[in-house]
């Protein structure tokens, strides 16, 4: 009789790679996410998802397959599970380390809902960069701009901490017009960073950032 192995299958709205996301550090979780992708996401918010429902009784997964309408975004997603269905157990050993770059959001970066903003060069309060979506998943070092800010050059991006992790730091500095990012990351939506098996931040790599994550 086949066992469950339930799977939630997104599409993002930026550029980024496939990768997993996974609701526990169980190994069962991550081979099946590992299956998908050796980039592998945990978080615990937003609640009601499908794999957090059940990440509790079996092993489940979300798969975020890039953008609607792309071959290669439906043939990755048919594969995996033609894959998943064809198990019939889960490897005994863990998933060796160095087949998982698993990460997780520290940070949510939101523009001000009364503040303007472009991504063509018009004047805006914050003018963001064309192609931002391009740096998803790249390790950031400081310094990185994301765009120029304008009208009276007083308003700041919204930095907000991200499932349950610590208070999120200022991430951002805005100097000489531009809006650079401060420290090492993975967003304008969600900062990450690479992360243990326990969940928590492994402080000597860069972070990185993940634009339209949805």
């Amino acid at each position: 009789m086949p066992w469950t192995k339930p799977v939630d299958i997104h599409n993002n709205t930026g550029h980024n790679p496939h990768y997993a996301c996974v609701n526990s550090f169980k190994e069962t979780h991550l081979h099946l996410a590992r299956l998908f992708s050796r980039t592998v996401v945990y978080f615990r918010h937003p609640a009601g998802v499908q794999s957090a429902a059940l990440a509790t009784v079996c092993p489940a997964v979300t798969i975020e397959c890039g953008r609607a309408n792309e071959e290669s975004s439906v043939t990755h997603a048919a594969v995996f599970i033609n894959s998943a269905l064809a198990m019939h157990h889960f490897p005994q050993q863990p998933v060796p380390d160095g087949d998982l770059d698993l990460m997780r959001t520290f940070a949510i970066i939101k523009v001000p809902r009364d503040a303007s903003f472009s991504y063509d060069g018009t004047d805006a309060e914050f003018r963001l960069c064309p192609d931002l979506d391009r740096l998803n998943f790249a390790e950031l070092e400081p310094g990185t701009i994301f765009g120029t800010f304008g009208g009276t050059g007083s308003r700041r991006l919204d930095v907000l901490a991200a499932d349950n992790t610590p208070t999120a730091g200022g991430y951002f500095e805005y100097v000489g017009g531009e809006i650079r990012l401060s420290e090492c990351a993975d967003c304008l939506g969600y900062l990450m960073h690479r992360i243990g098996r326990d969940g928590g931040r492994i402080s000597e790599q860069k972070p990185r950032r993940l634009v339209g994550h949805s």
